[in-house]
C-alpha cells in the first residue's frame, strides 16, 4: 500500500478570497474527491494548527492500493481540476510518498 501526503501553505488573499475562505474552498473540494475517483483506499484532510511559521495551513493523508492506483488519481480530471485552483491560492507545497508494510 502507498501513502500519500500533502501539505500546503496558503496565501494571505488569492483569487479575490482571503486565506480562511481559500482554505474553506480547498478541503471542501478534496473532501468531494472520493466520491468522485474509485482508486482512493483512504482519504483525510485536515486544517493545521499554526503553531510557528514552519506550520502547514492544510494535509491531505491518503491511501492507495500501489503506485498505479496513486498515478490514476493524480491523472484524474476531478483532481486536476482541485489541484488547478490549490496552484492559485497555495504559496508552498510539500509531498511525500511511501510504501507501507
Amino acid at each position: 500500500m502507498i501513502r500519500h501526503i500533502v501539505l500546503w501553505k496558503f496565501a494571505p488573499s488569492a483569487t479575490g478570497k482571503s486565506r480562511e475562505q481559500n482554505l474553506e474552498e480547498a478541503a471542501s473540494r478534496l473532501r468531494a474527491l472520493p466520491s468522485r475517483i474509485p482508486d482512493l483506499r483512504e482519504y483525510q484532510v485536515y486544517f493545521g494548527l499554526l503553531l510557528g511559521e514552519r506550520s502547514f495551513d492544510l494535509v491531505l493523508v491518503s491511501s492507495f492500493e500501489s503506485r498505479h492506483a496513486l498515478e490514476a488519481y493524480q491523472a484524474h480530471p476531478s483532481h486536476q481540476e482541485v489541484a488547478t485552483f490549490l496552484r492559485t491560492v497555495q504559496t508552498e507545497r510539500a509531498v511525500v510518498d511511501f510504501e507501507l508494510p
